[in-house]
């Protein structure tokens, strides 16, 4: 068993108590689990120290972790913690209004560029075909009337 080759190891003659060995081998099946082996240290090292205790005559260490006893809060603790809830949920809320406010926004903005967009592409699309159609009436006239030369400027 693990315990006793520590035991062996620190020169303590000790056999372990059946609810260490339940402690320490519930701390193992814990290790295997979660392959952390940090329960099964403590335990060994807390059994290590009791049995070294023990062997030199002086009585087993109890440790006891007392949790803290919740107390009742008084009226104007109560008071306080109400009216920072209150304060929270009216900041959450502004909150929650600006973002939604925020958002309605920026919806209304892309709606408008997006409009712009179209109009201008539609406004590109008529430059355009008044281009063609300018450039097509040139060509015509130049058929007509051949003596002039025209200076064509590529955009």
């Amino acid at each position: 068993m693990l315990s006793k080759s520590l035991l062996s190891q620190t020169d303590v003659d000790y056999d372990l108590p059946k609810s260490s060995q339940d402690s320490l081998m519930d701390a193992a099946w814990v290790a295997l689990d979660t392959g952390d082996i940090t329960p099964l240290v403590k335990e060994e090292l807390k059994l290590t120290i009791q049995s070294r205790r023990l062997a030199s005559g002086k009585g087993e260490l109890r440790v006891n972790f007392n949790t803290p006893t919740q107390s009742e809060l008084t009226e104007e603790e109560k008071v306080k913690v109400d009216r920072r809830r209150e304060q929270n949920r009216l900041a959450a809320q502004r909150f929650r209004q600006k973002q939604k406010s925020l958002g309605d926004r920026v919806q209304k903005r892309v709606r408008h560029l997006e409009s712009d967009n179209t109009r201008l592409r539609a406004e590109l699309r008529s430059i355009r075909m008044e281009r063609d159609e300018l450039s097509r009436n040139l060509s015509e006239h130049l058929k007509v009337c051949p003596g002039w030369t025209l200076h064509v400027i590529d955009t």
